[in-house]
């Protein structure tokens, strides 16, 4: 039976239940038989009597080619990102970068599947989208009223800062530097980023969009949302843009969002 999972993992062999997912979270048993590991999951050997087996290989019997499996790349790249460039193909670490899917792209293009165009400021050169993201923009565009904020983390797909669009330059030098790290957390009003929050929460960034009193108050009011995920609920800001947050230019601010001075800096409980 090791062997035969040796076999599932190797994605040579499936089975028609789900055996295989719950083997991924089973615990770990001490064995000599699985190749290089000298462990064997110990739910999988025990279930693996269960459902019906099949080669891998007889589920696709015919390869695509590689004009086919490149059409496909482009579609689901394209209904990720909305509106694909270059620099989200190198977020993407695909293999040939833009130049290897440009053919492809150009092709849709001429056929009427997609549009070409310059539909986001920041990105360079060709910018290829689905209608359907071409009108959403336009729609966003212009918009007043009440600004839309959203709490992302940093290293999520939805976040385009650090990856297909450069970070702006933050409210001051020797602060905390963004990055898409894990636990990072970035707060986004109308699409500009008006926070960078350090894993953990005690450092921040300040952007340009954030000098608007009603925007700061409304990106350090999001806040709330990443305290309640902490088991404590208490989020503590100890520094902003490298300064002490409780005494500092945005004291008033943090305030009148909700949180209160802390003898570590300003705290926020959800």
């Amino acid at each position: 039976m090791a062997a035969l999972w040796d076999l599932v993992w190797a994605g040579r062999v499936t089975n028609d239940t789900f055996g295989p997912l719950r083997a991924l979270a089973a615990p770990f048993k001490a064995s000599g038989r699985r190749g290089g590991t000298g462990r064997v999951h110990a739910a999988a050997l025990s279930g693996a009597t269960g459902g019906r087996w099949s080669a891998a290989a007889d589920l696709a019997p015919v390869r695509p080619s590689d004009t086919e499996r490149a059409h496909a790349l482009a579609s689901v790249l394209l209904e990720r990102w909305g509106v694909l460039g270059r620099e989200a193909l190198a977020a993407e670490e695909v293999p040939g970068g833009f130049a290897g899917l440009y053919p492809v792209l150009r092709e849709m293009e001429e056929v009427g599947r997609i549009r070409r165009g310059y539909f986001v400021e920041g990105l360079s050169g060709a910018q290829f989208a689905v209608a359907g993201a071409v009108d959403r923009l336009r729609d966003c565009r212009d918009v007043a009223g009440v600004p839309e904020v959203r709490v992302l983390a940093a290293t999520d797909p939805a976040n385009p800062w650090g990856a297909v669009l450069p970070w702006p330059a933050v409210g001051l030098d020797g602060g905390q530097r963004p990055r898409r790290a894990a636990g990072a957390a970035v707060v986004l009003v109308d699409g500009d980023v008006a926070l960078f929050v350090a894993p953990r929460g005690r450092q921040l960034a300040t952007f340009s969009g954030l000098r608007d009193e009603g925007v700061a108050e409304a990106a350090f009011a999001a806040l709330r949302g990443l305290a309640g995920d902490l088991k404590s609920r208490i989020l503590t800001v100890e520094q902003i843009d490298g300064a002490p947050a409780r005494g500092g230019p945005w004291e008033a601010s943090l305030v009148r969002a909700g949180f209160a001075p802390d003898y570590r800096g300003m705290m926020l409980t959800a």
